[in-house]
């Protein structure tokens, strides 16, 4: 299928909560880890359109793919992030840029929230709950729910509810703020636990897609809070396993 480069293997600890595969142009963090656990990687290149099986909306930034694995039976939430400067991308628009997952070449590909750093160096997804095949693809429509400036800049904060709803693992929460802000989405469980933060950051205004990973969750109700602007809004949403 690909031409593949042999394994690195990194033991994560409670005092090292960060896995460097400089060779792979990868980092994955884990800021919230308490437990110990051990990350393979694996990164193949020169892929075969046909093996990967991208949605026709999207175009492959990337051709490489990277595999992560661990057997740890520990909950975890992970950020992963990509050396731009290893792919050799052809001049891309970096606003455009998206990190897809997969579970395996069976599954269809998810998109994931990914923004490019400070520094235009590295694309980075937060809240990845559990490892798979990860690549870097261009989305310049919006066919996946992913704000572009071309579309138009929506009126009034809002949060909808998840989508598919109820869900089994994931889901997909999509808001819209008016202006560029501070924004918070977080998700707690019924009793008001945290369990996850989806979004920490600064956006612009616009419509986003959020993708809610939740394969080491138990089945039940869980809230998703939107923070921006000054607003909150808080939805339910069940998940079904």
């Amino acid at each position: 299928m690909t031409t593949g480069i042999p394994q690195r293997n990194y033991q994560i600890k409670d005092t090292s909560l960060t896995a460097e595969f400089p060779d792979y142009g990868a980092t994955v963090s884990f800021p919230n880890f308490t437990d110990s656990l051990q990350l393979q990687a694996f990164l193949y290149s020169n892929i075969d359109p046909d093996y990967l099986q991208i949605s026709d909306s999207l175009t492959l930034g990337a051709n490489r793919v990277w595999k992560l694995e661990t057997q740890t039976s520990s909950s975890f939430e992970a950020t992963l992030c990509l050396s731009l400067s290893k792919v050799n991308l052809d001049s891309p628009d970096l606003d455009n840029l998206d990190i897809i997952k997969r579970t395996d070449p069976q599954s269809d590909w998810e998109l994931l929230a990914a923004q490019v750093g400070n520094s235009e160096e590295y694309l980075c997804a937060a809240g990845i709950q559990s490892f798979s095949e990860f690549t870097i693809v261009e989305n310049p429509g919006n066919d996946l729910g992913v704000f572009t400036e071309a579309e138009e800049t929506p009126g009034s904060f809002e949060l909808k509810q998840a989508y598919p709803h109820p869900f089994n693992p994931t889901t997909n929460i999509r808001y819209s703020i008016p202006e560029a802000t501070d924004v918070l989405l977080d998700v707690y469980n019924i009793v008001g636990q945290k369990v996850l933060t989806l979004v920490n950051t600064r956006q612009s205004a616009g419509t986003y897609n959020v993708t809610f990973e939740a394969h080491n969750l138990s089945s039940g109700v869980y809230f998703y809070r939107l923070e921006a602007g000054g607003k909150v809004e808080t939805n339910k949403m069940t998940l079904l396993k």
